[in-house]
């Protein structure tokens, strides 16, 4: 998050104060869509104790989706409301341009889901991302002050997006996809047919109950 320190050093209060209102909004929803792993976490942990794989795929799959539905749902609402939003409370800041705003985006929902991932492998007592974690937010850092002056907001997002993709993107969710012994896409795919069929569920059957 020195992100935001360097933008307003860099690039003037106006530049910067976009910035750190995009990179605000993005975090809570963000944080919002992580609150179904934090609240799984307890089962997970006894799924984990038990050694109920079939169970951790379930649920892991489930928080997954869900996750990034809601962040989607999110994102996409930003984009296509915020600027309205800011006009009617009146506003001088908004956010920045749509086609930065969707990258950042899509930089964050990346994060989301490795971070999801690194949630999940904590539960097995071990915590193998410090390391990574720390020698990533160095490499952010660095890269953000080579790229702030030539490439203003696009250098600060491109660094942050690049250099979690070199590693941390896709190194926690294949090491959880190898655990439980089930492909990417299958997670996915389990998933949202858990997700559709508690839906179904819900909307239709429970809905008809009460008439019968």
């Amino acid at each position: 998050r020195g992100n935001i320190l360097i933008a307003s050093s860099y690039l003037g209060l106006a530049t910067a104060a976009s910035y750190g209102l995009t990179v605000t909004i993005l975090l809570i929803l963000s944080s919002i869509s992580m609150v179904i792993c934090q609240i799984q976490l307890p089962y997970i942990t006894t799924l984990q104790s038990k050694g109920n794989k079939s169970d951790l795929i379930s649920i892991y799959s489930e928080i997954a989706v869900a996750s990034w539905a809601i962040y989607l749902t999110g994102l996409i609402a930003v984009c296509f409301f915020s600027d309205d939003i800011f006009d009617l409370i009146g506003s001088r800041t908004h956010l920045i341009e749509h086609p930065l705003l969707f990258v950042l985006g899509v930089v964050l929902l990346l994060e989301l889901n490795h971070s999801i991932a690194a949630t999940y492998l904590t539960t097995k007592n071990n915590i193998p991302f410090v390391k990574s974690a720390l020698l990533s937010g160095l490499a952010i850092l660095v890269a953000t002050f080579h790229a702030v002056i030539p490439f203003g907001v696009t250098g600060l997002i491109l660094s942050q997006g690049l250099i979690q993709a070199a590693y941390n993107n896709w190194k926690w969710p294949l090491m959880v996809a190898k655990d439980l012994e089930v492909s990417i896409i299958s997670i996915l795919q389990l998933g949202s047919k858990n997700i559709g069929a508690k839906i179904f569920r819900k909307v239709f059957i429970q809905q008809k109950e009460p008439d019968q």
